[in-house]
């Protein structure tokens, strides 16, 4: 048997008054403040990260005949991002965070393996909202 209670105007109101004040005393929790002032400090950085992101641009030089390339963007913490210069022997990097980079050009034939060019490798540090381009390289 469900004994339901019976609520007469002046129950539901104060119940209502109880409801109101439980939220504004959990609106004003330190605790509740600390998790919203939490979560700001983890999406501020994606955040701005986004707004100050990088381009990287460049073309590879001196290919005889169809051949299989990919150049690697590498940063000091091993993250990785790859661009596919198959087609037309140009890279591009959008959207990248800033700070510094290695690039890199690699064969597809070859795997993980890099190709010989000159210069072998460029260093490259990108500043906020800033696109780099013309980060050449010329084949062996």
């Amino acid at each position: 048997m469900n004994i339901v209670p019976n609520l007469t105007p002046n129950n539901q109101i104060r119940e209502d008054l109880l409801v109101e004040q439980k939220k504004q005393s959990t609106a004003r929790s330190p605790v509740l403040k600390l998790r919203i002032l939490a979560l700001a400090f983890l999406i501020f950085p994606l955040w701005s990260a986004r707004v100050e992101a990088c381009s990287i641009s460049g073309s590879i030089y001196g290919a005889n005949g169809p051949s299989s390339f990919y150049v690697g963007l590498i940063d000091p913490n091993r993250n990785q991002w790859l661009s596919d210069a198959r087609a037309t022997y140009q890279y591009s990097f959008f959207g990248i965070p800033r700070g510094s980079f290695l690039v890199r050009v690699f064969s597809f034939s070859h795997g993980r393996s890099p190709v010989r060019t000159s210069p072998p490798e460029r260093w490259v540090s990108c500043r906020s909202n800033e696109s780099i381009s013309n980060v050449d390289f010329i084949l062996y």
